[in-house]
């Protein structure tokens, strides 16, 4: 450090106790000065305490250089440390969230899984009542069907029996015409009940019990007068009255012995 910067620091880092020295020094050299010029050179204790006073003076300004350097190490240590406990909390925070993660991943996938299964059953079980639905829709189209031809023959088996009984002039044409219209409507009876029941079935909603009564009073009639087609009828009983897949099992397998 020259002396020139340390006189130009001396101005506004130097402590007011130091000037007295300066101001001295200043004394001094000034005196030095005169000395000179009553004597024509320095003496030698003039010298010695300048020299003296400017190594107190580098002193000085080295302590106060040391004190900041200290000051600004204490600082920044200060701030590094605070940065560090940040990283350190930081780092445990993400440490536990990469643990959470691990923790829901499996359980995240299990549960895609599970919902693929669930979908997978859902959409079995649709296409299972849909095929229910259509089961029992052409099993009320048969009954329907066989009804009718039924119903249709047995009219006009008493037609001719009537004919048969009564000698041809007697045959009255309304008692004909009569049952003519019995048994159409009783055909369109027949219908009536069918579109009810199959309009329930389609709108999934409450059949009134007088419809399924007549349509299982039909099976049963068919089931034990039609014996080609005992088995339709039968599934249609079954059906009516919501047998159980092992009541089924056991009805079938109790006709087979026979």
């Amino acid at each position: 450090m020259t002396s020139s910067s340390v006189h130009s620091k001396d101005s506004s880092y130097a402590p007011s106790s130091h000037g007295s020295h300066l101001h001295h020094h200043e004394g001094a050299c000034g005196g030095g000065v005169a000395g000179e010029h009553h004597h024509g050179e320095p003496s030698t204790s003039t010298i010695e305490q300048y020299e003296l006073q400017r190594q107190e003076l580098i002193r000085l300004y080295e302590q106060r250089i040391e004190d900041l350097i200290r000051s600004q190490d204490a600082a920044a240590a200060e701030v590094k440390r605070s940065n560090n406990d940040r990283i350190e909390a930081l780092l445990q925070k993400l440490a536990e969230c990469n643990t959470r993660y691990a923790d829901i991943v499996p359980d995240y996938e299990h549960a895609k899984e599970r919902i693929r299964e669930l979908e997978k059953q859902l959409e079995d079980l649709q296409r299972k009542l849909a095929e229910h639905e259509e089961k029992q829709k052409q099993m009320y189209l048969h009954m329907y069907q066989k009804g009718q031809e039924a119903e249709r023959i047995a009219r006009a088996d008493q037609a001719l029996e009537l004919a048969h009984r009564a000698p041809q002039n007697k045959v009255s044409i309304n008692e004909l015409l009569h049952q003519l219209q019995s048994t159409q409507d009783e055909l369109e009876n027949i219908r009536t009940i069918y579109r009810r029941l199959l309009e329930a079935q389609k709108n999934r909603t409450h059949v009134d019990p007088e419809v399924t009564l007549q349509f299982l009073k039909s099976a049963v009639y068919y089931f034990l007068t039609d014996k080609e087609n005992s088995q339709g009828h039968l599934q249609a009983i079954e059906s009516i009255l919501e047998f159980s897949e092992a009541e089924k099992q056991v009805i079938n397998k109790a006709r087979s012995t026979k």
